[in-house]
């Protein structure tokens, strides 16, 4: 899944998204060539994190997820 259609289809980087959720799930590795999918996870889960959708260890568990 291309992060860029999620982006374009108006996808807030800063709500809960089922979407996002998968991209985290499938982990790094269809991602590694494009450091603008990897930023936006990054972000996402960074941006959830800071407006107290989710928890510094949840946060810290979808970042590990997706590296693995």
């Amino acid at each position: 899944m291309k992060l860029t259609n999620i982006i374009l289809e108006g996808r807030s980087l800063s709500e809960p998204s089922e979407e996002m959720e998968k991209v985290i799930d499938s982990g790094i590795r269809p991602h590694y060539d494009d450091i603008d999918n990897i930023r936006d996870v990054m972000y996402y889960v960074h941006n959830n994190w800071m407006e107290n959708e989710i928890s510094a260890e949840e946060a810290m568990r979808k970042i590990s997820k997706f590296l693995r």
